[in-house]
């Protein structure tokens, strides 16, 4: 089980935290070894001043203690071996420094070697009633001496050399460290940035995406947002929402389906009574009062139709569109739909342009030929008296496309993404056409959609430009 934090606010927090933490970690282990290196190297240095200090020291007694010797043999005076005695206590400390530099064997052979050979030339002076013999015998001795504390001195360099070269070494060391430590934090840093990117985004781009659903009119699935506790809460929210508005659009639907069939029952009864009057069943009618009947015979049939629109989008909503799928002649529905609209055509002086191919389409007689009268009707309502509507069917791949375009009005930019929308109404209207249901369209689009294909707006100079395409062999998607 994931454990998300409260809030967006805290998840952020963390994200920031864990990634500076390797960062910090890799500061704080520079530092630590950046600091040790310079102790180490600040050791080192002072170390190589004093041996260097000490092992010159040394040869310079070695000097001086000679020539207190010699001075000491020729005038026999116990002040010069007073001098000679600190010289030898001097070069004893100096030993003993020199000792605490390296544990190396041979480095220490070299330091006794010196000690015992100095120390016995010293006991030599120091003996009372010493031969002349005796003496020189004893001063001859600082030759080997000084070749002793060369020898100590150039094994004090060697030893400092090597120190130093360590420090280097370490220096090196820590470099590479530093920069495998780079090489590894930063991928990690990056991986720990791009696994909080998505634990942030992904609960806003559901949420987002909820939204959209909504926006489109689709309630049917349920709202689910993954992520910190506060983001779930709005994800119920935006359920409840949901479902709120399904309600709505269930009793809205109902609404329709209930108003729409208690307006069919007077309206028939008024079709009935004008068709009566027209066949002057109860009495002979002068022209005045046949051009009336006509008039409320005609808008009889244009409120019929208004309402089988509002009952057959009530039914698109209410349930999925059953569709019956047969092997129809495209080129024959687009004709007959024409001829419906003869009288319409003929009234406003118009012009029907058609290239119209010879096509077969799987589909729904009905719902197509819905599409096309809902298409022709607009084209025909908006067209200026005298100009032309043009209909153009073709073939394109898996394809069968179906294009109107009339001369009219257009539609306004603002107008452009609503107007599949049920009962919207664009701001231009036909000028005297009886004002629609804003349901057209909505049922286009419908239609068009339960046989799995789509209807756009294209873009024109002038009048509107509709397109269908519609795949030639219909595939039941629940298959």
């Amino acid at each position: 089980m994931i454990l998300h934090p409260r809030s967006i606010r805290n998840l952020i927090l963390l994200g920031f935290s864990l990634v500076a933490l390797p960062l910090v970690c890799a500061l704080v282990y520079t530092a630590f070894y950046v600091e040790k290196l310079v102790v180490q190297s600040q050791e080192t240095v002072l170390q190589a001043m004093r041996v260097t200090q000490s092992s010159n020291h040394l040869v310079d007694l070695i000097t001086d203690m000679e020539r207190n010797a010699r001075q000491f043999q020729v005038l026999n005076d116990k002040s010069l071996l007073k001098l000679y005695a600190e010289n030898h206590r001097d070069g004893q400390d100096i030993l003993k420094n020199l000792q605490k530099l390296d544990d190396d064997e041979s480095y220490k052979r070299l330091l006794n070697e010196f000690s015992e050979r100095e120390t016995a030339i010293f006991k030599t002076l120091s003996a009372p009633n010493n031969s002349a013999k005796t003496l020189q015998q004893a001063i001859s001795g600082f030759k080997n001496l000084e070749r002793v504390a060369e020898n100590i001195h150039t094994a004090s360099q060697n030893i400092i050399k090597v120190k130093l070269e360590q420090v280097e070494n370490t220096a090196a060391s820590a470099e590479n460290v530093l920069v495998w430590q780079a090489v590894a934090l930063v991928p990690v840093a990056l991986l720990i940035t791009a696994i909080f990117t998505v634990l942030i985004t992904r609960p806003i781009k559901q949420i987002d995406q909820a939204i959209r659903t909504l926006g489109e009119g689709q309630f049917t699935a349920s709202v689910q947002i993954s992520g910190p506790e506060d983001l779930v809460q709005l994800g119920q929210r935006l359920n409840w929402l949901r479902l709120r508005l399904l309600e709505l659009e269930q009793e809205k639907n109902k609404f329709l389906r209930h108003v729409s069939h208690e307006l069919k029952t007077p309206l028939t009864a008024i079709r009935e009574g004008s068709e009566l009057l027209l066949d002057e069943i109860v009495g002979k009618l002068h022209p005045e009062q046949r051009e009336i009947v006509q008039i409320l015979k005609k808008n009889s049939l244009h409120l019929q139709k208004l309402i089988e629109n509002l009952l057959n989008f009530s039914a698109a909503h209410f349930q999925n569109i059953n569709l019956t799928i047969e092997e129809q002649h495209l080129k024959s529905l687009i004709l007959q739909v024409i001829n419906d609209h003869s009288l319409q055509i003929k009234s406003k002086s118009l012009q029907v342009d058609t290239d119209l191919e010879e096509l077969n389409f799987e589909g729904d007689a009905e719902k197509l030929k819905s599409i096309i009268d809902n298409l022709l009707s607009n084209a025909f309502k908006y067209a200026p008296p005298g100009t032309t509507v043009y209909l153009k069917l073709y073939e394109q791949g898996d394809f069968a496309i179906f294009e109107v375009a009339d001369q009219g009005v257009g539609i306004s930019t603002t107008d452009r993404p609503k107007i599949f929308e049920a009962f919207y109404q664009g701001q231009l209207h036909a000028q005297g056409a009886i004002k629609g249901s804003g349901l057209g369209l909505s049922i286009v689009k419908e239609y068009v959609q339960a046989h799995h294909g789509k209807v756009e707006l294209l873009e024109t100079r002038c009048g509107a430009h509709f397109r269908v395409t519609l795949p030639k062999n219909y595939v039941d998607s629940a298959c």
